[in-house]
């Protein structure tokens, strides 16, 4: 079932019918044993916890394909689509202007179900309690058969990282592209590069800025709102506008 290749279009098609959302539970099948022990593979890997739930994040290459995976000039032409050829080529270039893309795919453990995403739009989701699968028509076996060949694919790069993570970090890193990179910048570090920027620290001063970081670290618990209506919610926004002078 291992799949080393998908196709762009494919995996297009795939999330425009995720769209519809399915209560369907999956129970006993092929999908349901192979999403359980992959589920078993990833927990060996730490996950990132920087929203408190258990997340790990893995990347699939798909491949644009030759023109022909992308449609039938013909028919196209036929429809009224396109005019010529040339306006074939250049449909398929401006839906899929890359030879290779990268899509994200997230795995989110909460409450003993596991979330499985694919480019944010969720693919389906696992409930350890009773092993059954949400999200998947039952009677979809195309889809079925596509989810199968994700976690396959997923599950040997999950592979790779356990034998190596150091190698398999460093070629995600080089192979990325620029544009499916995100991340977090320190405000300190955009400040030294855009002179332009409002700078806190200096408005601020040393001062400030430690007896600032004292109250945090020496914060009273007691003290914490564990709920917080509207009403109070705002009242602290106008505390924090008075203190600064908004008004």
């Amino acid at each position: 079932m291992n799949k080393s290749n998908f196709f762009t279009i494919e995996i297009k098609n795939i999330l425009s019918r995720l769209q519809r959302e399915n209560e369907d539970k999956l129970k006993s099948s092929t999908v349901v044993s192979e999403v359980s022990g992959f589920i078993k593979k990833i927990q060996k890997i730490e996950p990132d916890k920087e929203f408190t739930d258990n997340a790990w994040t893995f990347w699939i290459k798909s491949l644009r394909g030759n023109i022909s995976i992308f449609g039938n000039f013909e028919e196209l032409k036929e429809d009224g689509e396109v005019d010529n050829y040339e306006d074939f080529v250049s449909l398929w270039k401006m839906e899929f202007p890359y030879k290779t893309e990268w899509h994200k795919f997230d795995v989110v453990e909460y409450n003993h179900t596991f979330y499985f995403y694919l480019d944010s739009e969720m693919l389906l989701r696992y409930c350890t309690d009773n092993r059954t699968i949400t999200g998947i028509n039952s009677k979809d076996h195309k889809l079925k058969q596509f989810v199968l060949q994700v976690v396959n694919f997923v599950n040997t790069e999950v592979g790779k990282f356990l034998k190596n993570p150091d190698n398999y970090n460093k070629y995600i890193a080089k192979k990325l592209p620029l544009r499916k990179r995100y991340g977090k910048i320190q405000r300190k570090v955009i400040w030294e590069n855009l002179t332009e920027s409002i700078r806190f620290d200096q408005q601020l001063g040393n001062k400030k800025i430690k007896k600032l970081e004292y109250l945090v670290n020496n914060i009273n618990e007691k003290k914490v709102f564990e709920k917080i209506t509207a009403n109070e919610f705002l009242r602290c926004c106008e505390i924090c506008y008075v203190a600064n002078n908004y008004f």
